[in-house]
């Protein structure tokens, strides 16, 4: 039998977001086409080794957040384990999954025309469906085992995220 037991997420705005959201979907518009599921443009499926311009340009940006979430959590250090980006145009979405083997996921709200678009989560002792009141410049970081979606995109306006996955370590701890 399941029972519920409480957990935590961050939400944070990213100052810098409109600044560097021109840059970051003119690097995701030079990805080549590639679509996953039902969403309709990612580099998820790209090989691993395929040169992504915005990680490194994203991660930068994301650096001194991280490192704060690093010290709300009393902890050491972090790392990413991978980075990729999703595009929603009308009547995409993303299916239930959860990401195994990390910690934490991550979803950086780079487009978010519409609240209802939103990461939605699903508690599985009741199934209720819920949503975290996120907006567009937003970093949010889940644990990674909740069971989550990006529902379907009734708008004609993209949806564009950001996703990573991330651990946070104590000193001495090697990943």
């Amino acid at each position: 039998m399941f029972k519920e037991i409480k957990s935590y997420y961050f939400l944070k705005n990213i100052k810098e977001s409109k600044k560097i959201k021109n840059k970051l979907l003119d690097f995701l518009e030079e990805m080549p086409p590639s679509k996953y599921g039902g969403v309709t443009k990612t580099d998820w499926a790209l090989p691993k080794d395929f040169n992504r311009p915005y990680v490194k340009y994203f991660a930068d940006i994301i650096r001194p957040y991280m490192n704060t979430i690093t010290q709300k959590l009393k902890l050491d250090n972090w790392v990413i384990h991978n980075m990729w980006f999703q595009q929603y145009e009308k009547n995409s979405y993303h299916k239930w999954h959860t990401h195994a083997s990390v910690q934490f996921s991550s979803v950086y709200y780079l487009e978010l025309p519409n609240k209802k678009t939103s990461t939605q989560f699903k508690n599985i002792v009741d199934n209720n469906v819920f949503s975290i009141d996120v907006k567009e410049g937003d970093l949010l970081l889940f644990p990674s085992c909740l069971l989550h979606r990006s529902p379907k995109n009734k708008s004609k306006k993209r949806k564009s995220i950001i996703a990573f996955n991330s651990s946070f370590m104590g000193e001495g701890e090697i990943l």
